[in-house]
């Protein structure tokens, strides 16, 4: 790096723009992104400062948003770049549809124009999750079903609050046999 890096300290937070326009194992570091369910900050923590009379190298580690909650979004706030929160903008799931034909509504969706007055700008991180996906991964399934039966009788382990609020496709509260009924309409009108 330029010399005039030269000031930066271990424990420093700093943004690194996209050099020469490459791509590090095909991800653009240079804005929030979303891999593997973390968001990935476009901002790396300095580990290690060596400066020389021709050089300054610096060693540092991306930052990765984890989610400890349902409603915990990535949200990165950098000065000179816009506040973003990158969520799911699509309020219904591009392929799962109901026992009517209706399209599924995606559990995680977030509504960008709520954010839009506050100085947000929402991205979209191509992560849908459908009511009805007990598991939150991605897919409505038998394994979907059987959670909820096993919670509804007080089976085996019960479900989080998070597992909960997926499988209320009824959203009335609480996870019954009417919720079971439409996950299974949900995946028969949709044959997985």
């Amino acid at each position: 790096m330029p010399l005039n890096y030269s000031k930066i300290v271990v424990g420093d937070v700093v943004h690194i723009p996209l050099l020469n326009n490459n791509l590090a194992f095909g991800i653009d570091y240079s804005k929030l992104q979303y891999l593997n369910g973390q968001g990935l900050y476009p901002a790396w923590i300095v580990t290690g400062v060596e400066i020389t009379t021709e050089k300054v190298k610096i060693t540092a580690m991306q930052l990765h948003h984890i989610k400890q909650s349902y409603d915990d979004y990535p949200v990165f706030d950098l000065e000179g770049t816009p506040n973003v929160i990158l969520g799911n903008t699509k309020e219904f799931h591009s392929t799962y549809v109901d026992g009517l034909g209706e399209p599924v509504r995606n559990w995680n969706y977030i509504n960008p124009d709520v954010y839009a007055g506050l100085g947000f700008v929402v991205e979209d991180s191509g992560v849908e999750i459908p009511y009805g996906d007990t598991t939150g991964d991605g897919l409505v399934n038998v394994i979907d079903v059987l959670k909820c039966l096993n919670h509804i009788l007080n089976v085996g382990t019960n479900l989080t609050s998070e597992e909960i609020n997926r499988a209320d496709y009824n959203q009335n509260g609480q996870v019954d046999v009417v919720d079971v009924v439409s996950i299974v309409g949900v995946i028969l009108a949709s044959g997985e």
